[in-house]
């Protein structure tokens, strides 16, 4: 089979709609289209073995996801006005709220 014959694979994915309209300007801008983008990413990573570039979170990123856990998986009460505050002392024997 000649070299410009070869079979080829048709990848399908979602993406967000202003992501996929911003790439494009860019790309645009560069003068290739997303479609050569992914080409020259897959042939990199094959030649490379592996991804060309940090896909590790920052520090900050990692410690955020790990307090959002842990507040998400405690049994603390999300308060969200003076009301709930009002109601949260009194449902919990903390009568000193008499204002």
């Amino acid at each position: 089979m000649a070299a410009s014959a070869k079979k080829k694979k048709r990848i399908q994915v979602l993406i967000d709609s202003d992501l996929y309209d911003d790439a494009n300007e860019v790309l645009s801008d560069i003068g290739i289209s997303q479609s050569t983008l992914i080409n020259v990413l897959l042939k990199k990573v094959v030649a490379e073995g592996r991804v060309p570039f940090d896909l590790s979170q920052s520090k900050r990123d990692r410690l955020s996801f790990e307090l959002h856990k842990a507040v998400q998986d405690s049994d603390i009460p999300i308060i969200k006005d003076q009301k709930e505050v009002a109601r949260y002392l009194l449902e919990n024997g903390d009568d000193s709220y008499d204002e």
